[in-house]
């Protein structure tokens, strides 16, 4: 039974160097973000990960929302003017 499980330990040992030493390559060539030189070429089609919700645009469309809700709530004028306070402070002005 010893001479079994060393058999194993070293199996897997191998096997653990084996794909340390491809990821290693892997990194090597590719670079750790991958790129138009690796064979795995990004799901964008070289754009790469989606940038975030940082931009105008995504911030135009919150406001648009968040006004399109407050037709639908109904809010009294003392809300209305509250929720202008806050629209004012998310643009910035």
């Amino acid at each position: 039974m010893k001479k079994r499980k060393k058999t194993y330990f070293i199996i897997s040992g191998i096997v653990l160097l084996i794909m340390l030493i491809m990821g290693y390559v892997l990194v090597a060539t590719c670079g750790p973000w991958g790129g138009s030189r690796c064979g795995f070429h990004p799901r964008f089609h070289g754009r790469g990960f989606h940038p975030g919700f940082n931009s105008k645009d995504f911030g135009e469309f919150i406001l648009w929302r968040m006004d399109k809700k407050v037709v639908e709530l109904d809010l009294t004028d003392a809300q209305k003017e509250n929720m202008k306070r806050s629209r004012g402070t998310y643009r910035g002005s």
